[in-house]
């Protein structure tokens, strides 16, 4: 958090949906873990077991990348500031730019696509694992919908800037309702009172 309060601009906003993202995983795995290895539990710990196997490999993608994306930044950063002096240099410094923001929206896309499997793996333990962490696995729903719908911005964001139509309509494509989808099942995980 205090990096990202800084005055640098990385870590920024790519990072931190990846850490939220992170978290939200974070709470489905403690959900999963409150759930299996228990008695009472014991009609569900195979599907349970799964959703801690899945949650736990997306944790740890998205806590990668939180610095994958501070990177990215930095090495589009670096490609704007190429010299554009002369014809060859302008054109390799467009080339560049072009590959790094290629990258640039490819992080946080990851990030997104990872984060609507954690909702889609908190609703189940909502719906299965242990109610005592029934309130937790929500919560997790809650910032991996947000960390999505922040990657997506992102996405977004730099996809503007790509001149590449064969690449920009396959991100898009991947995008598709990525947002709507998550945002549902996160309003169903957690209903309005």
């Amino acid at each position: 958090a205090d990096r990202l309060a800084s005055g640098d601009p990385a870590p920024g906003g790519g990072s931190a949906t990846a850490l939220a993202g992170a978290m939200g995983a974070g709470l489905v795995s403690m959900a999963a873990q409150l759930t299996t290895g228990r008695k009472k539990y014991a009609a569900v710990e195979e599907t349970m077991a799964e959703v801690l196997a899945q949650v736990e490999r997306l944790r740890r993608q998205l806590i990668a990348l939180v610095d994958a994306d501070a990177a990215a930044y930095t090495n589009l950063m670096a490609a704007y500031r190429l010299p554009k002096d002369s014809e060859p240099q302008k054109n390799d410094r467009a080339g560049a730019i072009q590959e790094a923001l290629k990258h640039a929206v490819d992080i946080p896309l990851a990030t997104a696509e990872a984060c609507v499997q954690v909702v889609h793996l908190a609703d189940i333990a909502v719906r299965m694992g242990n109610p005592n962490a029934a309130s937790d696995a929500a919560v997790g729903a809650l910032l991996a919908n947000a960390a999505l719908q922040g990657a997506v911005r992102n996405v977004q964001v730099n996809l503007e800037l790509v001149t590449d139509a064969e690449f920009r309509t396959g991100i898009e494509a991947r995008l598709g309702g990525l947002p709507a989808k998550a945002e549902a099942v996160a309003r169903g995980v957690t209903p309005e009172a």
